[in-house]
């Protein structure tokens, strides 16, 4: 959750942190905005749609490693400079008292009914370990990636358009169709989509006025196999990840695949979500699995 009229948050869609994480069967941590470095050169132009966050195989691993990166970076202009919360539980008192909430609209619809199964059941443990569990509504989730593309394709024009100059055959066409869906952006859309942004922010808020996660799949579709992906498929992986999460394992479907379990906190929550991961994980074997390889 951001602070009140603050520009930053974690509802920008970035899922080269979490969607790895689920299909790898490991911990991926998206940071709150301005907690990491997110300097990429000695350029000033930074990508204010995408953060760095670590990828381990375990949660404890993940953790460590973000309190060791976590610190206020004066040449990133996305810094934020603010005392850091380095106070782990390392889960050992269970959740209890932690609210849980599980929503009832968007983030659970057209999931695929193995990865459902084990996410629900992941909801179960979690109560077990003392959380308590409820339904919630997340007002305005249906109309963000609607809302979000163009903005988080227009900054990655705005960074890595150049390279359509490049020829066709070096890029990726997925790259390719992105940067130039960035580059047909008008002002308008733009200025729409920023401005739903701040009303998701300020929904966001309410919402963790009254729970402290919200979990749901992080990939709420079958693996998809090695090869060109088409466009509907790969915004069917990401469909979930618009807002700031943990990915954990949770299982594995039929075909050996990871499934990863998505909890979501409020702004500069980040020891919350690695807290409950860690208890999660000590109560539970599915990090210790591994993906079967398939032919």
């Amino acid at each position: 959750m951001s602070p009140r009229g603050s520009q930053r948050h974690r509802s920008e869609a970035t899922p080269a942190i979490r969607i790895p994480a689920s299909l790898n069967g490991v911990v991926g941590l998206r940071p709150s905005a301005g907690r990491l470095s997110n300097r990429r050169t000695a350029s000033t132009r930074v990508a204010t749609f995408t953060v760095g966050g670590p990828l381990a195989r375990t949660a404890v691993d993940a953790a460590r490693l973000f309190h060791t990166m976590d610190a206020y970076d004066p040449a990133d202009v996305t810094s934020v400079d603010r005392r850091r919360d380095h106070t782990l539980a390392l889960g050992r008192e269970g959740l209890r008292g932690l609210r849980i909430g599980v929503p009832t609209n968007y983030f659970m619809d057209g999931v695929d009914c193995e990865i459902l199964a084990a996410v629900n059941t992941a909801i179960g443990t979690l109560g077990d370990l003392g959380a308590e569990i409820a339904d919630v509504r997340v007002p305005g989730a249906e109309d963000c990636r609607t809302h979000f593309y163009p903005m988080v394709t227009a900054n990655f024009f705005a960074l890595y358009g150049e390279h359509l100059d490049r020829p066709a055959e070096d890029l990726d066409p997925e790259v390719v169709m992105s940067l130039e869906h960035g580059r047909s952006v008008t002002a308008t859309q733009f200025a729409e989509a920023a401005m739903y942004r701040q009303l998701f922010i300020r929904n966001l808020e309410h919402l963790f006025d009254g729970i402290d996660v919200f979990v749901c799949p992080t990939v709420p579709i079958a693996t998809p196999r090695l090869g060109k992906l088409e466009h509907s498929e790969m915004m069917d992986v990401s469909r979930n990840n618009f807002v700031q999460p943990i990915s954990i394992p949770c299982g594995l479907r039929s075909d050996g695949m990871p499934i990863g379990l998505q909890m979501t906190a409020g702004y500069r929550k980040d020891t919350v979500l690695l807290n409950a991961a860690i208890a999660f994980q000590n109560a539970t074997s599915f990090h210790t699995q591994r993906p079967s390889l398939i032919g």
